[in-house]
């Protein structure tokens, strides 16, 4: 189940007044750890993966003639 789906899934829970707190703290640690995530991979690919370093060519000046 995505993590929309996860955090809409608690509604109900608190609405209740024995289950309320548990469900805020659930629907907030799902949200949280759904953006921290796709930080996380982001950061995590732009090291792995890196930029490919361009090799500087170099070129002769001499001229024919």
């Amino acid at each position: 189940m995505p993590c929309p789906e996860s955090a809409l899934a608690f509604i109900p829970l608190t609405l209740s007044v024995f289950w309320s707190s548990l469900a805020f703290v659930l629907t907030g640690g799902v949200l949280v750890g759904t953006v921290l995530t796709l930080l996380f991979l982001l950061a995590l690919g732009s090291v792995v993966l890196g930029r490919e370093k361009t090799k500087v060519v170099e070129t002769s000046h001499i001229t024919a003639g």
